[in-house]
């Protein structure tokens, strides 16, 4: 504070210390703050969302009963739309119940069955509290940051993956870099940004920030890993749809 120049500009209009080009001072005041919170934390944090959908999944698909194949569970809607007016969540009885019309034996019977999933209270209340209140905020941080990055003079990446221990998101890709030359590009070139927010009307829609998709493979792999962590063996979905139905003769 010894450093701040204190003379007194009373004739120049909206002129205050702060402006007081004899005052260095070590960062720019006011987008210091902004750009440290736009950087690392919402990437953090919509990452951390990836791995909790991760781990929802798999909860899902252990505790719905019977497990389904990984087309019936990534398939689920939270909300109706033009081209399916029949979402897949309700609740009924107080308890979360995933509705869904996927049978393997479709394409040879020509026949749909509906099979309906009560979820136990415990893992009900987090599909509840993920599409009521971390849903739409991560859409909106997406949203916030791509508009902060594109009113941004600096170029912009997103930052890499931290790797999981099984390597699975390594497959995660980076937006392309532009090599073409310095300068102001053409009226016909599009900016180069990050990917556009998500809004997949599925559960397991793609993550936010990364736009990557859920696939089975995916879900195999995390199913391997969660299993791998707290069994230490690795459970594949044709394993453990043998355990369950094990399980239920008891």
């Amino acid at each position: 504070m010894a450093r701040v120049v204190r003379r007194s500009h009373p004739k120049r209009r909206g002129m205050e210390l702060l402006r007081d080009q004899r005052t260095s001072w070590p960062v720019d005041g006011p987008q210091w703050i902004m750009e440290r919170i736009r950087t690392e934390p919402d990437m953090q944090y919509l990452q951390r969302v990836a791995r909790f959908k991760e781990k929802l999944a798999v909860l899902v698909h252990v505790v719905g009963g019977q497990p389904g194949r990984a087309p019936e569970l990534l398939s689920l809607q939270h909300v109706n739309t033009e081209t399916n007016q029949r979402r897949n969540v309700f609740i009924k009885d107080g308890m979360v119940t995933l509705v869904s019309a996927y049978h393997k034996g479709f394409y040879a019977s020509n026949d749909v069955k509906v099979v309906s999933r009560y979820i136990p209270r415990e893992v009900g209340e987090l599909i509840i509290w993920y599409l009521w209140l971390v849903l739409p905020f991560a859409q909106q941080l997406e949203v916030w940051y791509q508009r902060r990055l594109d009113e941004s003079s600096i170029p912009h990446r997103y930052p890499q993956h931290r790797p999981f221990p099984t390597g699975i998101h390594s497959a995660v890709r980076s937006p392309p870099v532009s090599t073409a030359p310095s300068g102001p590009p053409p009226a016909s070139t599009a900016p180069s940004g990050p990917p556009p927010a998500s809004t997949s009307p599925s559960i397991w829609g793609p993550d936010p920030g990364t736009q990557r998709a859920w696939t089975s493979e995916r879900f195999r792999e995390v199913l391997k890993r969660e299993t791998k962590m707290r069994l230490h063996y690795a459970v594949n979905i044709q394993a453990y749809r043998e355990i369950a139905i094990g399980i239920s003769w008891w």
